[in-house]
């Protein structure tokens, strides 16, 4: 048993002296991958265009769902049809008074909370933001969307009986539709984290690339395919690797504040 155990551990160590040297260079790789692909979200105004243009793609995608199916809300609201612009505008002023680029400042998680408010507004008010309300609940059952635009608000006098039921009704409906607005918003949050996350991976792999090539070329002992090989292999390690350094950075900061 000495004699496997004395085996594992030189395999082992041999292969951690052998690899550090490695390791090493992919973490120095990682590292800068890391540093300039934070500093280019930092000071250009990358992610904010890219949350404007996810948030442009959502309501245009939510106009035309619910110009296919809730189109017997129209006239109880007084609109011919839903227009993705209009909507985006009512979003805008009820979030953050108008001014889009404190919105798509925001990180993801708290412009969500701010369209998860204007939402709410727009709920509250069809007939002020129609565009926004049809817009978030354009999968939502399209008779829950048609009672709340023809509903009409409660009077602060005593309701009869039939009243009352109806008023219930509405709640219900109302319930249903505001489940279905906070899920919308939950889904564009979720896509666009992942289609954040996965261009920031790709651009790991595009600057880690270019780091492993400026620092392949002066390798003079090496055909052009081992160069490549060596590129590409460094490449994808050293973008694995930059996510890594990016989270812990993150975290530490986090821990500061």
């Amino acid at each position: 048993m000495n004699a496997i155990a004395d085996a594992i551990q030189k395999f082992f160590s041999g292969a951690a002296e052998s690899l550090s040297p490695l390791l090493a260079a992919l973490s120095v790789i990682g590292v800068a991958t890391m540093a300039i692909i934070q500093t280019a979200k930092d000071v250009t105004p990358l992610r904010r265009r890219f949350q404007e243009s996810a948030l442009r793609r959502w309501l245009q995608e939510g106009a035309d769902e619910a110009n296919a199916t809730l189109g017997d809300a129209f006239p109880a609201l007084q609109i011919q049809r839903v227009d993705a612009e209009v909507a985006q505008v009512q979003l805008v002023r009820l979030s953050v008074d108008g001014d889009e680029q404190a919105l798509f400042s925001l990180s993801i998680e708290q412009m969500c909370g701010q369209m998860n408010s204007a939402v709410q507004v727009a709920l509250d008010y069809p007939g002020r933001f129609p565009h926004l309300l049809l817009v978030a609940a354009s999968n939502a059952d399209p008779s829950d969307v048609r009672q709340l635009a023809f509903a009409e608000r409660p009077a602060f006098a005593e309701a009869s009986s039939a009243e009352n039921a109806g008023r219930v009704i509405i709640a219900d409906a109302r319930n249903r539709v505001v489940h279905q607005l906070q899920r919308a918003i939950d889904g564009f949050q979720i896509r666009t984290s992942y289609e954040w996350k996965w261009r920031l991976q790709m651009s790991s792999f595009g600057v880690s690339v270019v780091l492993a090539w400026i620092a392949m070329w002066s390798w003079d002992g090496a055909s052009g395919l081992t160069k490549l090989l060596v590129i590409v292999c460094t490449a994808l390690a050293a973008g694995f690797l930059a996510p890594v350094a990016r989270d812990l950075t993150a975290a530490l900061q986090k821990m500061r504040a």
